[in-house]
């Protein structure tokens, strides 16, 4: 297998991979009417969650004063709103409403607010989250990246090797990581329905699980496990080394944060050649610390272009996700992508002094290679605590938007990208109940905070959606502003509502 064939093989699927629909993954509450915390006169005809994409409710509960969930509470959907019609008769004190959806990358995210009716109130008991299941599930994700990527690392590494104790071992990580994908579609279903641990027993935990994009990697994953297990058994191993290779970069490309940011054009074959890549460089540091069967020359020949395009694609995949270069610091998941780059700057550093090192007598390379290998799984480890951590990128969202209400009239305000400069800017008038309101005319106002210029004003024009736009508005620099919104609802009656917003750099 020429390294020129095998690059080609890589991109087969990149073209499909890339042309998944169009989403932001990780959806966030942007409103909520009545907001969290609110206090209301009297219960509102309809409660809204409205979320910064398209979402798919997996459970809504409504619990009353005393701490019970009504069944009779109506839930409707709509793109990238929830409407819930309360029950008659619900009476005074504080509500919960509990939510759990399903975002475009397949991972749910669940919230709760409470409000209170007449006078502000304590509330009913809500039960506490349940801290094993994270732990479960980043558990089997460590060891399931463990096993697949070094499993297939080394079957590609060495295809049809006849080594009985290659063989042995190769089995063993394949078996496992299978083992692992499994039980990660139950424990998948289980977040996804928000279930005890009982649901493992119940089928509808592992339909909801195979039926979500994490579902779907875990089938390309069995694929790719297989067709490593074929290429170790000696049967074409080298054309099933090969198939299994793009497998692997499907399975990761087809769910994930990153897979399904846009621009997709970008982001699904990057996580592809990301994933691929770095089973390639997997496999000699396997050899070299497990005595597995050295590299053949043309997987040696692919080594500086999978480094390459491992370099690349995390490059652009993290300039995708993480924004702005602040987010390293202030986010858990810029956190953990700073120790994934002080985990790979050590194993790479540790690769080059083995270079220097090679051929000396004494334990020095041995242990070297145990480092690398050591300094590899924990990459891998911190790689997969990003399931449980949502990416700047959509933390972002809520920064940008809006929501402005008083008694007579509200506003749902979009910045984009909600940072000093240019901006658009997209604008949802309502009445106070939630109903249409058309006014005749609606302008745009910012005022500083600290005074230092005249406010800037816009006229808004009619978007061709619907709603009203400013386009091209110019924020001199960040920091604290006012946004006031005028509309002119007659010709007598004009109503101005604001809000303070914090404009990023």
């Amino acid at each position: 297998m020429s390294a020129r064939r095998a690059l080609a093989s890589l991109l087969i699927l990149l073209a499909a991979l890339a042309r998944g629909g169009e989403a932001r993954a990780h959806a966030t509450l942007v409103f909520a009417h009545p907001a969290d915390g609110a206090v209301v006169a009297a219960a509102p005809a309809t409660i809204r969650l409205r979320f910064n994409e398209p979402v798919t409710p997996l459970l809504v509960r409504l619990l009353d004063s005393s701490g019970r969930a009504r069944e009779d509470a109506v839930v409707r959907v709509s793109g990238d709103t929830i409407e819930i019609t309360p029950p008659a008769g619900l009476g005074g004190g504080a509500l919960t409403l509990s939510y759990r959806i399903v975002s475009a990358d397949g991972h749910p995210v669940g919230g709760s607010l409470a409000f209170s009716i007449g006078a502000p109130g304590g509330g009913g008991a809500v039960e506490a989250p349940d801290f094993a299941r994270p732990v479960a599930i980043w558990s089997v994700r460590a060891i399931y990246y463990l096993a697949f990527l070094f499993g297939a690392a080394g079957a590609f590494a060495a295809p049809g090797a006849a080594d009985a104790r290659t063989r042995r071992c190769l089995a063993a990580l394949l078996t496992t990581a299978a083992l692992a994908s499994i039980l990660s579609v139950g424990l998948q279903g289980l977040d996804l329905l928000d279930a005890g641990w009982a649901a493992l027993l119940d089928a509808g935990a592992w339909r909801a699980g195979a039926l979500s994009p994490p579902g779907a990697s875990a089938l390309l994953a069995l694929c790719a496990l297989g067709a490593f297990a074929l290429s170790v058994r000696g049967w074409r191993s080298r054309l099933c080394a090969l198939a299994g290779l793009v497998a692997t970069g499907a399975s990761f490309a087809a769910s994930g944060h990153a897979s399904v940011a846009n621009p997709q054009l970008l982001t699904r074959p990057a996580v592809f050649l990301h994933a691929a890549a770095a089973t390639i460089l997997l496999g000699p540091l396997l050899a070299a610390a497990a005595a597995f069967p050295r590299p053949g020359a043309a997987l040696r020949r692919l080594a500086l272009p999978a480094l390459a395009a491992l370099v690349a694609s995390g490059l652009a995949l993290a300039i995708v996700q993480v924004e702005a270069p602040r987010a390293l610091v202030e986010t858990a998941y810029g956190r953990l992508l700073l120790a994934k780059l002080a985990a790979l700057a050590a194993m790479f550093g540790a690769v080059l002094l083995a270079r220097r090192t090679r051929g000396r007598p004494g334990p020095g390379p041995a242990r070297l290679a145990q480092a690398q290998l050591a300094l590899a799984c924990v990459v891998l480890l911190v790689t997969a605590g990003w399931r449980l951590t949502p990416p700047p990128r959509a933390l972002a969202t809520v920064a940008r938007t809006l929501h402005v209400h008083a008694e007579k009239m509200m506003a749902m305000l979009t910045f984009d990208p909600g940072r000093a400069g240019a901006n658009r800017v997209q604008i949802e008038i309502l009445d106070g109940d939630f109903g249409p309101l058309e006014p005749k005319e609606v302008r745009l106002v910012l005022t500083p905070a600290n005074a230092a210029i005249e406010p800037v004003s816009r006229p808004a024009r009619r978007a061709p959606g619907g709603g009203w736009s400013v386009d091209n508005l110019h924020v001199p620099f960040p920091g604290a502003w006012t946004v006031t919104v005028e509309a002119l609802v007659t010709d007598f009656d004009r109503i101005a509502i604001s809000e303070g917003f914090e404009f990023t750099r």
